[in-house]
């Protein structure tokens, strides 16, 4: 098993936990997957924001041919992201709150978006602190703003067909629930 991240303190904090046997990481930029990860595998996963960092339709072809390359035939590559076809539809400003209890503390995580007309994705990742009768009760603890791409389907089916993935289901969750463009929270792609 193999883990990659472009983010030296990323792969700090994952190291931090005491890894399972056989779990690697590397650090590197995941569309040039091909060049920075040795041997081949019976499967991939891309979970939450990460396939959004790759903001190139280039980069996106590249990851997934490198995916293909170095799999197994027949191998499973699972990809979940937003459905950024309904966050754009619906002209979706902010994900919803979470939210982590730390003593007297609650550490609220605020995650705003702006749209782009070119399917860009201005996001502002944002920590706050909430401390009940402090003045004031509210700190801005870390804020930042990345650009991301918002992949729709169409997109993600046709990079990952050029790759040489001929199998591909659309999915709205982990529960096997039909995809909908307009309605999904998230899209789930399982490719073969």
């Amino acid at each position: 098993m193999v883990g990659v991240d472009v983010s030296p303190s990323m792969l700090a904090s994952a190291r931090e936990e005491r890894l399972p046997a056989g779990l690697n990481f590397v650090e590197g930029d995941l569309s040039r997957i091909q060049e920075i990860v040795d041997g081949r595998f019976g499967g991939a996963i891309c979970l939450g924001n990460t396939l959004p960092h790759i903001r190139k339709r280039s980069q996106l072809r590249t990851l997934f041919s490198g995916l293909r390359a170095k799999m197994e035939p027949g191998a499973p590559l699972i990809v979940q992201l937003l459905n950024y076809e309904r966050i754009f539809e619906r002209g979706e400003r902010y994900l919803p709150l979470n939210f982590r209890t730390d003593g007297d503390e609650t550490i609220v995580f605020l995650r705003l978006m702006e749209l782009q007309e070119d399917g860009q994705v201005l996001f502002f990742p944002s920590t706050l602190k909430l401390v009940p009768g402090c003045d004031p009760p509210l700190e801005v603890k870390s804020a930042k703003e990345v650009r991301l791409r918002g992949w729709r389907a169409g997109e993600l089916e046709e990079a990952l067909e050029v790759a040489g993935f001929c199998q591909r289901q659309l999915l709205g969750g982990f529960a096997e629930e039909p995809f909908e463009p307009l309605g999904s929270r998230d899209l789930i792609l399982v490719a073969k």
